[in-house]
C-alpha cells in the first residue's frame, strides 16, 4: 500500500494546532521578511486582534517593518524609541497592556487618531536584549487577558528563535570570513537558539498543565518537537567545520536520542548509515524527518508495553540520498493516524529538501517510510 502524505486531511483548527504551525514555519523561514509576515499572520488569528504589527529596533528608532490589519498602521515608517509604546516595550523589556490607549501617557495620542486602534499588547522580541516588539491591536476597549499576555510572549520568544535561525543561515552564507571568526558567530548564534527554544518549550507546558484534559497530548506534541529541534541544532553546531556535517553521524546521534527519550530500552534501534557529507540546510531537515518517523512508529506501531525494533537506513545513489524508517510494528493500515502533525512536518520538511517519500507496508510486518532527497540544493537560476 502506497500513501502520498500530500493528500492527508488538515488536522481540525485549534489554538494549539496553529500555535504549532507557526513555530514550523518559523523554523523553515530563511530571511527576516519572512519571519514578519508568518508572526503578522498568525498572531492576528491567534489573538483575535484587528491588526498586528511587527516593529524592528533600528540604532535609537523604531521601524515598523511589517503589519496584518484591517487597515493601514505604521508600516514603513520610523519613530524614535522614546517617542513610541513598541520603544518603551524594548527599552524596558517588558509587555505593555493598555485597555485604553487615550488614558495612557506612554502612548503619543496624534499618531494613533488616523488608526482604528483603542486597545494594545506590546511584547519585546528576545526580552534578555530586544531586538525588536510584536504589537497586537483592537479596534474596541479590550482587556488582554493572562492567557493572551502568554500566548503573546510565546510568539516573541519563537520569533527570537526564527531571527536567530535566519541569522545563523546567513553566518553560513558568509563562506569568505574567517573559520574561527565564523566559529565564534555560530556559537553564539545557536546559544540564543537554545534560550529561545527553552522559553517556548517552557510556555507550552504551563499552558499543558492549566489547559483541559483534551488539550494536554497535542500540547506535550508540541513541547517535544520543539525539544527535538533544539537537540537537532546541538547537533548540527557540535561539529568542527560548522558549515559540512557527516549526515550519517549525525543521524546516528538523533535516532539515539529518540530513542532514549520517548522509547528506552523496549524499542531496539538498527542503524546503517553511509558516510554522506551535507550542509546544515540539508542535515538539519533530514534529521527531523528521521527523529519524527522514530516517534512515529513509537507512538503508533507498537501497543502500550510491546517491544519491537526500528531500523534506519541511509544510502547514497548518485547525487540523491535515500533515508529508510521501518518498524516491526503493526502496520500502516490500523496504526498511523492520517492527521498526524509528525508526518504534516515530515511533508513540509520534505518539500524543504526537494524530496519524495513514500510509505508502504511491509510484507513481513510493519510499516516502511521511504525519503528520496537531493544531497545538495539546487542553485538559484541567474
Amino acid at each position: 500500500m502506497l500513501i502520498s502524505l500530500a493528500e492527508l486531511p488538515p488536522p481540525a483548527r485549534s489554538t494549539s494546532h496553529e500555535l504549532v504551525g507557526l513555530v514550523r514555519r518559523l523554523s523553515l523561514a530563511h530571511t527576516i521578511e519572512e519571519v514578519m509576515a508568518a508572526v503578522t499572520a498568525s498572531a492576528r488569528s491567534l489573538l483575535g486582534a484587528d491588526g498586528v504589527s511587527f516593529v524592528l529596533r533600528d540604532g535609537d528608532l523604531c521601524y515598523y517593518a511589517e503589519e496584518n490589519a484591517v487597515s493601514p498602521l505604521w508600516k514603513g515608517q520610523r519613530f524614535p524609541m522614546s517617542a513610541c509604546i513598541s520603544g518603551w516595550t524594548m527599552l524596558h523589556k517588558t509587555p505593555a497592556l493598555i485597555e485604553d490607549i487615550y488614558q495612557d501617557a506612554r502612548i503619543p495620542h496624534g499618531a494613533y487618531l488616523p488608526t482604528f486602534v483603542k486597545s494594545l499588547a506590546m511584547a519585546p522580541v528576545r526580552a534578555e536584549e530586544p531586538v525588536a516588539a510584536i504589537g497586537a491591536y483592537w479596534s474596541t476597549r479590550h482587556r488582554t487577558s493572562p492567557d493572551e499576555r502568554e500566548l503573546l510572549e510565546a510568539i516573541a520568544d519563537a520569533s527570537a528563535l526564527a531571527i536567530a535561525n535566519v541569522d545563523l543561515q546567513a553566518a553560513h552564507q558568509g563562506l569568505g570570513r574567517a573559520h574561527d571568526q565564523l566559529a565564534v558567530l555560530l556559537r553564539e548564534v545557536n546559544h540564543r537558539v537554545k534560550n529561545n527554544l527553552q522559553m517556548v518549550a517552557s510556555m507550552i507546558g504551563s499552558v499543558a498543565r492549566q489547559g483541559p484534559p483534551e488539550s494536554k497530548p497535542l500540547l506535550h506534541d508540541i513541547r517535544r518537537r520543539i525539544s527535538t529541534i533544539g537537540q537537532a541544532y546541538n547537533q548540527t553546531c557540535a561539529t568542527g567545520d560548522l558549515r559540512k556535517h557527516d549526515l550519517g553521524e549525525y543521524l546516528r546521534a538523533v535516532c539515539e536520542q529518540a530513542i532514549a527519550a520517548q522509547a528506552g530500552d523496549a524499542i531496539h534501534l538498527r542503524l546503517q548509515l553511509e558516510p554522506i557529507i551535507v550542509d546544515t540546510g540539508i542535515a538539519l531537515p533530514v534529521g527531523l524527518i528521521a527523529g519524527e518517523l522514530i516517534t512515529n512508529a513509537i507512538k503508533h506501531a507498537f501497543p502500550a508495553g510491546s517491544t519491537g525494533e526500528v531500523t534506519v537506513r541511509l544510502d547514497r545513489m548518485g547525487e540523491y540520498g535515500i533515508l529508510t524508517v521501518r518498524d516491526s510494528g503493526i502496520g500502516l493500515a490500523s496504526a498511523q493516524s492520517p492527521s498526524s502533525l509528525g508526518l504534516k512536518l515530515v511533508e513540509t520538511l520534505t518539500r524543504q529538501v526537494g524530496g519524495r517519500l513514500y510509505a508502504t507496508n511491509r510484507t513481513a510486518g510493519g510499516a516502511q517510510f521511504r525519503l528520496v532527497f537531493r544531497l545538495a540544493r539546487r542553485k538559484a537560476a541567474a
